[in-house]
């Protein structure tokens, strides 16, 4: 596993669309069902963390630039480099 991980991004996505299968994460992660998802991911401190509620900002912040690159045409490069990503 680690030797495939190091192969780069693409075996590293590959290996998380497979975890999330394996876990039978991937419903959760369509339904927005943060909770479950980061007490299954993390485990049972996860929400004590955060983790949840850090799954979901993210999530919105990011769906919002996708929708921006999508509905202004050209506006791409905004998308796939952000300014406002720290």
């Amino acid at each position: 596993m680690v030797t495939a991980m190091m192969q780069g991004e693409r075996e590293q996505l590959l290996a998380f669309a497979n975890l999330l299968i394996a876990w039978k994460l991937a419903d959760k992660l369509r339904k927005r069902d943060w909770r479950n998802f980061a007490l299954k991911y993390n485990g049972p401190k996860a929400l004590k963390n955060g983790y949840d509620k850090k799954l979901k900002k993210a999530f919105d912040k990011f769906a919002t630039l996708a929708a921006e690159a999508v509905a202004v045409p050209g506006k791409n490069k905004t998308f796939v480099f952000p300014s406002g990503l720290k």
